[in-house]
């Protein structure tokens, strides 16, 4: 998935690490214990607060950028390993 690019770096960054979040939501109820994430976004300012986010939920958390991928080119990859149990609130 991606959204529809605008042409602006700014908009397009919040565009794609909000479909990043619905993704993650996803995950977070579907996901098996031990599972991986992984999603491509483009580097900007929302990215570190993304990456702690998957830190909650994944026990290690980093990006990844691909030989093929162009050095000039905003794209990383956000991986998760390792889906953490999640504790029910029981309160």
């Amino acid at each position: 998935m991606a959204p529809k690019a605008s042409g602006a770096k700014d908009l397009d960054h919040t565009l794609i690490i909000d479909l990043s979040y619905s993704v993650l939501r996803f995950a977070i109820k579907n996901a098996k214990y031990g599972s991986d994430f992984l999603c491509k976004v483009w580097d900007g300012y929302k990215l570190k607060e993304f990456k702690n986010e998957l830190e909650k939920y994944y026990e290690r958390v980093k990006l990844v950028k691909p030989n093929a991928s162009r050095t000039d080119s905003s794209e990383t990859f956000v991986l998760g390993r390792n889906f953490k149990k999640i504790q029910e609130n029981k309160g």
